[in-house]
């Protein structure tokens, strides 16, 4: 097994069994261009979205992280990944929920991530939509049991 291929494996290990299953048999250039239904219950009105990235939690610095003052969180642009991966470097005194920096989780992104939200029961919603940095509007949610992000450019 090649490297790239091994760190393929550790980064879906990581990601949880719902995303293993879901790129299981994908090639990081068919990643790139998935298309997931990021609602799979029909009664929240499924919505088809763009994969967008793997979000894990990391204690390892990487080349080139950017600190986001507002999150207490330095992060990777997973644009710039092969596997599109954003490695997420939490502070102690990060004051978001603590699922979101202990869990990996999937992105997508939507063309209206307050539409997105306002699909799931307030207990599965983890952050509400707010702008992390300019450009990007994001929300946490849980779909059957896995951590979702859903991401809008403004």
């Amino acid at each position: 097994m090649d490297h790239v291929e091994m760190d393929r494996r550790t980064v879906i290990k990581t990601a949880g069994a719902g995303l293993a299953l879901v790129l299981a048999g994908l090639k990081g250039t068919d990643i790139l261009a998935a298309d997931a239904v990021c609602a799979s219950d029909k009664k929240l009105g499924v919505t088809r979205a763009q994969f967008h990235h793997i979000g894990v939690p990391t204690q390892i610095k990487h080349e080139e992280e950017r600190f986001l003052e507002g999150g207490k969180v330095y992060i990777t642009d997973p644009e710039k990944s092969a596997y599109r991966i954003e490695w997420c470097r939490w502070m102690p005194e990060s004051k978001e929920p603590e699922i979101i920096r202990t869990t990996a989780h999937i992105a997508f992104q939507v063309d209206d991530v307050e539409a997105e939200i306002k699909k799931y029961d307030e207990k599965m919603v983890f952050a509400k939509p707010y702008v992390p940095f300019a450009g990007v509007k994001v929300g946490f949610v849980n779909v059957e049991g896995l951590l979702v992000e859903f991401l809008q450019k403004i």
